[in-house]
């Protein structure tokens, strides 16, 4: 596994010797006139990156400080003046034809790179170099999907305050290194990423993904053999339907992940989670009801729950997540049932699955004798018990339910359950006495 390297602590280093050979510079022209065939730009807008000017210098110390990324290489520049970005059309022909590392500064860019035609099934594209976008507007002109398809990515791949006109579809890919997200985002200027998809993507570096603000998200079936960073972050920012889904579900993270600092403002989805080592939700905000149901925390200890911010989660949250997610529940489609019963089905097992989230949670702090935190959360599945309990009671149940003894008992539980959540700390021994009584009286 490769060693992950500091973050935000490299120091700036000279990236080759300030007094170069006769053989040198002509390597260094023969490469500059290349670039310019295979990007299709001015030479002029080419540069060796030796830090000669103020704009040179201030683009290598971004990638030398602020990255994950190794100082000691050779790079070029690609800059757009302030007033009159370039634009440049990179496809898998052109990208992967790239001769060295490059730094795209101030440029408009469409990045489309899939299989090409008429190739085998199991056709991969390689680029061997470092790819640095800093500064760039991607897809502005050609209002094209970024899309990233079939690519061996042998060196890091950096997007820097950078903006998205369009959705980033990264599929299929191996990253050899780093993917790298960080500074997309700026208020000011409604900076963000607008949707953010990967899918079965094999990642041997780590996926980073810093300071960023980012609507939608989507990660499925990817391999994470490195770690993972979602830090400093908001999530389903400006939400505008108000029922986005934030979809981390049925991903393994082998390696820590972390999420320091991150905003979730529409519901973030973690059900079936693998976590084989840290999960580092430190400082997190939750604005919306988050799921963690069925998820697998392999050292319940390594689980970091510390500043976590649930203070807008309360029971009304609880039954707005029931209405706004019940849908995409699998229910039975029997030609018998009505509508109005499939819904209560739908909205019976969306309850299950957010009690069972918040058991979740509320075990790994018990674990860690976090007895305070755990109420909250114990609270919140007592709730969702109570939601449980109130749709088997829905109108249409009860008039077809012949056992009434039945619809008495979840009644009393219900009441039960009730005084129990404003009473109770986290025991639940009181409860089990009870109920266990109120079914002897029935029978």
């Amino acid at each position: 596994m490769k060693e992950t390297p500091k973050i935000l602590e490299k120091c700036c280093e000279e990236t080759h010797q300030n007094h170069k050979s006769e053989s040198d510079g002509k390597e260094t022209a023969d490469i500059k006139e290349e670039l310019s065939k295979v990007l299709s730009i001015d030479k002029r807008y080419i540069f060796i990156l030796d830090a000669k000017d103020t704009e040179q210098e201030a683009i290598k110390k971004i990638i030398t400080k602020d990255e994950l990324f190794s100082g000691n290489e050779k790079w070029y520049l690609v800059c757009g003046k302030e007033d009159s970005k370039i634009d440049i059309l990179l496809l898998c022909d052109k990208i992967k034809d790239i001769p060295c590392n490059v730094i795209f500064n101030n440029c408009n860019i469409c990045l489309h790179i899939n299989k090409p035609e008429n190739t085998e099934k199991d056709y991969k594209g390689i680029i061997k170099n470092y790819l640095y976008f800093c500064n760039c507007t991607f897809d502005k002109l050609f209002k094209k999907s970024l899309n990233l398809k079939n690519i061996i990515f042998k060196k890091t791949l950096t997007f820097n305050q950078c903006v998205f006109y369009s959705d980033l579809e990264i599929y299929q890919n191996q990253f050899l290194d780093h993917l790298v997200f960080i500074n997309c985002y700026d208020k000011r200027n409604d900076k963000k990423i607008t949707s953010l998809d990967l899918q079965e993507n094999e990642f041997e570096g780590c996926l980073f993904i810093k300071n960023c603000a980012i609507e939608k998200i989507n990660l499925w079936k990817n391999k994470f053999k490195n770690r993972c960073y979602f830090v400093d972050s908001n999530f389903g920012y400006k939400d505008k339907d108000n029922t986005t889904k934030l979809n981390f579900s049925n991903t393994h993270f082998k390696d820590n992940v972390y999420f320091n600092n991150s905003e979730f403002y529409s519901y973030a989805d973690f059900h079936e989670c693998e976590f084989d080592d840290i999960a580092c939700f430190y400082g997190v905000k939750f604005h919306k009801i988050p799921n963690f149901s069925a998820c697998y925390f392999k050292e319940q200890k390594a689980v970091n729950l510390i500043n976590v911010d649930i203070d807008k989660l309360d029971f009304k949250s609880v039954e707005k997540y029931i209405e706004d997610n019940y849908q995409d529940e699998t229910c039975e489609n029997k030609q018998e049932i009505t509508e109005e019963q499939r819904n209560n089905n739908c909205k019976l097992k969306c309850a299950k699955h957010l009690k069972d989230s918040f058991r979740v949670i509320k075990d790994v702090l018990i674990t860690q004798n976090n007895t305070l935190e755990a109420q909250e959360w114990h609270k919140l599945e007592l709730y969702a018990k109570e939601k449980e309990n109130h749709i088997n009671l829905s109108v249409k149940d009860r008039e077809k339910n012949a056992d009434i003894f039945k619809n008495i008992l979840i009644w009393f539980n219900c009441v039960l359950l009730n005084v129990y959540r404003n009473t109770s700390d986290h025991h639940n021994d009181f409860l089990k006495i009870l109920n266990f009584t109120v079914g002897m009286i029935v029978l």
